[in-house]
């Protein structure tokens, strides 16, 4: 009975991180399924292009979020404050980057037509990030009720405001998908806001370890989203093939956020060093990271057969059923590579998982002659997965065997 009953337990936990995951995803993946279903292409690129520069540069202060969850995990009471400034700061510099970035490259593209876009998703960097500092700490404590709230809440309101919006004010549907995501974003930091701890007071020495222990992670997450938005760049005059891309990376992370939820509370277990426990939980997050996966796996076979894609453009749906096969090796890959970055971080490991991926797609790039389009950005996705996954499961084997050997020496 103890066994079903920490079973059980487990599950809810992974559950209650998914939907808190899941909300990224479907307040981007929704716009970009209704575009590509309407056959809107044009406005498609545009706010996948803007998107995709806003998720690139909110990389920054979000990739403190680990740093965040792993000091919260470990019960430090200065970890809420410490952390928002260390959010506020890297929010900053992100803004910064942003702008830099929209007036030397896309303006010079002739896109300063769309200035709306730009000032939206700027706008939308600080608030997303103050709202998962808020979040990780709470994660890290295992008090996720207001997260899920949050999350459940954000597609409706989503929904809302654009057909408001759009309805309302006859904006074109970039544009009021914009102002919908911002909107969103805004209301979900007041609720999660209202449950912030008594004291937000701050450690200048804490803030350094928290800036310390992210800022490899906080690098090369942004060097991730970055190479993402570059890959996008480069098709973005075949508004098909900016469709499809968007689609296949859109489900790789969910797939990608259900394996980090079913592993996040063995990261907990693994910052707080809870040795005695760690075995259970590991067991668990396995088995649910196998269910999700082979889940996961079927749903794309699944809906070209019965023809739950046939909604997409027809150039679109091409593309697709043209390169399922490496679709559905990157999607688990890139599952397996985010269970093996959430260990490994759990673990202390700040760089090298993630620098193996961004090892792999160079390597793939620099020996590949084809030119750059979807099946080649899919190939060197496989690739750094490939070597993540290597160095991931190195670094856990090295790891949980020394922290293994040190409890028995306890116990002794």
């Amino acid at each position: 009975m103890k066994l079903i009953s920490n079973y059980c337990e487990e599950t809810r936990l992974s559950i209650s991180f998914f939907i808190d995951r899941i909300t990224p995803a479907a307040l981007y993946f929704l716009p970009i399924g209704m575009m590509a279903a309407g056959a809107d292409k044009l406005q498609l690129s545009r706010y996948s292009l803007f998107y995709s520069l806003f998720a690139s540069f909110s990389a920054l202060p979000l990739g403190f979020m680990t740093a965040v969850r792993y000091f919260s995990a470990g019960g430090n009471p200065l970890t809420f404050g410490s952390g928002l400034l260390v959010t506020g700061a890297a929010s900053l510099a992100a803004v910064a980057g942003y702008v830099c970035y929209f007036a030397f490259a896309v303006y010079v593209e002739g896109l300063y037509e769309y200035q709306s876009l730009f000032f939206l998703f700027a706008a939308a960097i600080p608030i997303t990030a103050v709202y998962y500092s808020v979040s990780a700490y709470n994660e890290g404590r295992r008090q996720v009720a207001l997260n899920n709230f949050c999350a459940a809440a954000a597609v409706p309101l989503l929904l809302l405001v654009y057909f408001s919006v759009s309805g309302l004010l006859g904006w074109e549907t970039a544009v009021a998908f914009a102002v919908a995501f911002l909107a969103v974003r805004c209301a979900m930091l007041g609720v999660i806001w209202s449950g912030r701890p008594p004291s937000a007071a701050a450690d200048r020495k804490h803030a350094r370890e928290i800036f310390d222990y992210g800022l490899y992670i906080t690098a090369l997450f942004f060097i991730q989203k970055f190479v993402v938005t570059v890959l996008l760049s480069f098709l973005k005059y075949s508004p098909a093939q900016v469709a499809a891309f968007q689609i296949i990376t859109g489900y790789a992370m969910l797939l990608s956020l259900a394996a980090n939820a079913v592993f996040t509370h063995a990261f907990i277990a693994l910052a707080g060093q809870r040795a005695v426990e760690i075995g259970g939980i590991l067991a668990v997050a396995c088995l649910n990271g196998a269910v999700v996966l082979l889940i996961a796996l079927g749903l794309p076979v699944l809906g070209m057969k019965a023809g739950w894609l046939d909604v997409l453009d027809r150039d679109v749906l091409t593309l697709l059923r043209g390169n399922m096969g490496p679709v559905l090796v990157y999607t688990a890959l890139e599952a397996l590579m985010m269970a093996g970055i959430t260990l490994a971080r759990g673990l202390g490991d700040k760089y090298r998982t993630q620098s193996a991926w961004c090892a792999g797609v160079v390597l793939y790039f620099l020996f590949d002659r084809r030119g750059i389009g979807i099946e080649s950005c899919l190939y060197a996705f496989i690739c750094g997965s490939v070597l993540s996954v290597a160095v991931a499961l190195r670094q856990c084997q090295k790891r949980l065997g020394g922290m293994a050997s040190k409890h028995g020496r306890i116990a002794g």
